[in-house]
């Protein structure tokens, strides 16, 4: 019988895409790689960040150091804690999970970064 259930937040209870966007976005502009939407959707959104960074940079002839992959990496980790005050959950969210509790545990899990995930 089943007694709890666990939910991911990112992208399941939570649209967070659009975050992930705009933090790659602002950290690669930290270096002059001004990226659009198309190019994450295409190139950048489930991939690995450090080669989507070396393909933008090429993309655009920003010539960046593979040395320079771990800084923005950390750049767009703090841009993403920065947004997720604007995390929104998708319709009928809240609903669903005060009816399941009536019956079952609830967990949500997230890989957000710090502390900040305790929605």
């Amino acid at each position: 019988m089943v007694k709890a259930i666990i939910f991911d937040l990112e992208g399941t209870l939570a649209e967070t895409e659009s975050l992930h966007f705009k933090a790659h976005k602002r950290a690669l502009a930290d270096f002059n790689i001004k990226i659009t939407e198309e190019d994450y959707i295409k190139e950048g959104a489930y991939k690995k960040s450090g080669d989507f960074y070396l393909k933008m940079s090429k993309k655009y002839n920003k010539g960046l150091a593979e040395a320079n992959i771990g800084k923005i990496k950390e750049a767009k980790k703090k841009y993403y804690i920065d947004l997720l005050n604007d995390v929104k959950l998708y319709p009928g969210v809240p609903e669903l999970l005060n009816d399941l509790r009536q019956n079952y545990q609830i967990a949500i899990d997230s890989i957000c970064y710090d502390q900040r995930n305790n929605y």
